[in-house]
């Protein structure tokens, strides 16, 4: 079912700019939780383990790996990985 809104320009810049505001936030709030570690990118931690950059990102997208929304890696959750798979 297909539907038509109208809506105020007014109003759709009210939406945008919340929009806006709110990822900014978001972004804001992601960006302090990861300040105190080193973040790693896909091509890094391809290297440091060997694999190609398209089986890290599978990896991420499976939940393997834990990244930031702009798919950065915290050195730590790589020195967890090498750790569970060498038992260490």
């Amino acid at each position: 079912m297909r539907c038509l809104i109208t809506i105020e320009i007014e109003e759709l810049s009210e939406i945008i700019k919340r929009a806006t505001l709110l990822a900014i936030k978001e972004h804001e709030e992601e960006k302090k939780k990861f300040s105190n570690m080193k973040l790693l990118t896909i091509n890094q931690v391809a290297k440091k383990l060997a694999k190609s950059r398209y089986v890290i990102i599978k990896m991420i997208k499976k939940g393997v790996l834990s990244a930031t929304k702009d798919n950065q890696i915290p050195e730590v959750n790589v020195e967890k990985y090498i750790r569970t798979v060498h038992h260490i």
